[in-house]
């Protein structure tokens, strides 16, 4: 076997993880959709770019550092965690009773930069890190890590590969969109969706607290 096969290997899973990560459009996708559909395109590449930027981080965390977390003795009490998974859900009905009037360019939670309301909502919901944890537990017991550092550096970089292609994907798939589909009822489509989506994603956080 040639030396860089294994590497390839890794290379090629951090490729695949990073898009299964990615693939699922949240909130965050919806926001970055229905701002590009705004002609805000600035700030829809901002939200992609953090995501891509703290999918990337997470995944380099997991690689690289959670062998340790067991061994911090610390954690979020369930029932904190359970209610911002309600406080999401209750957010995500609002943003459904304001779509139709919500102002263009506007961001939820009050936020005034796209990219502090994209780092706080990955920070929120955990899916993104347990997918990867997930994943790389595969990986390991597969054996397609065993090359220690160099490995994961080549998983690693093929997990920025694979977030970047999705993303830039999605934003390329929304502005193709707009020559299909008028214009408002797009962006009603990615409003409501994001209220949807934000719903869905604090019930989950709900459903993972363990507060039941």
């Amino acid at each position: 076997m040639a030396w860089w096969e294994p590497l390839f290997s890794a290379w090629l899973a951090g490729l695949l993880a990073g898009a299964m990560v990615a693939m699922p459009f949240g909130p965050l996708g919806q926001l970055a959709g229905r701002l590009l559909t705004e002609k805000h395109r600035k700030a829809a590449r901002e939200i992609a770019l953090t995501c891509w930027a703290m999918d990337t981080l997470m995944a380099a965390a997991v690689l690289f550092l959670l062998s340790f977390i067991p061994h911090l003795g610390f954690g979020f009490p369930p029932l904190l965690v359970a209610l911002v998974g309600a406080a999401l859900i209750l957010l995500g009905a609002e943003l459904w009773r304001v779509a139709p009037t919500t102002p263009p360019g506007s961001l939820p939670l009050g936020f005034t930069k796209p990219w502090q309301c994209a780092a706080v909502y990955s920070l929120l919901h955990p899916g993104s890190l347990f997918a990867l944890i997930a994943a790389f537990g595969a990986l390991h017991a597969n054996g397609n890590l065993s090359q220690g550092v160099g490995a994961k550096l080549a998983c690693l970089l093929g997990v920025a590969l694979g977030v970047a292609a999705v993303w830039f994907g999605w934003l390329l798939a929304v502005h193709r969109l707009k020559a299909y589909i008028p214009a408002n009822r797009l962006r009603l489509m990615f409003a409501r969706g994001l209220a949807i989506a934000l719903a869905l994603g604090g019930g989950l956080i709900m459903l993972e607290s363990g507060a039941w």
